[in-house]
């Protein structure tokens, strides 16, 4: 391939043909440590990033005892009882002897498994 007329983005690396190197710099995000993220890229515009440049943090989610999904600390008090109904629907099409009653919320005691 003849990489005349290719422009590199100072960012990834990755080249264009020329007058595309703008375009793709307007989504392209630049690599933790590049010297060009604080000066922005270099075309007027400013950075979208956060000035922290860290993810913001995912809300801690709780799992289900039931189901094992996972779901927000205020969603999953909604859930439990849906859940539960649901439990004992399915358990009701089998027969008496394949009947298990429905999971018990664990108990958690504040230890913590790292110590």
């Amino acid at each position: 391939f003849n990489d005349q007329g290719m422009e590199k983005c100072p960012h990834c690396g990755r080249t264009f043909l020329s007058g595309r190197l703008e375009v793709h710099l307007r989504g392209c995000k630049p690599k933790a440590g590049d010297p060009l993220a604080a000066a922005g890229s270099g075309n007027g515009e400013s950075s979208k990033l956060p000035s922290s440049h860290s993810p913001t943090p995912k809300p801690r989610a709780v799992v289900c005892h039931i189901c094992g999904r996972e779901f927000g600390s205020a969603s999953i008090e909604i859930h439990l009882p849906q859940c539960a109904k649901k439990w004992e629907e399915l358990e009701e099409k089998k027969t008496p002897s394949e009947r298990r009653p429905v999971p018990q919320r664990p108990v958690h005691t504040g230890s913590s498994l790292e110590e």
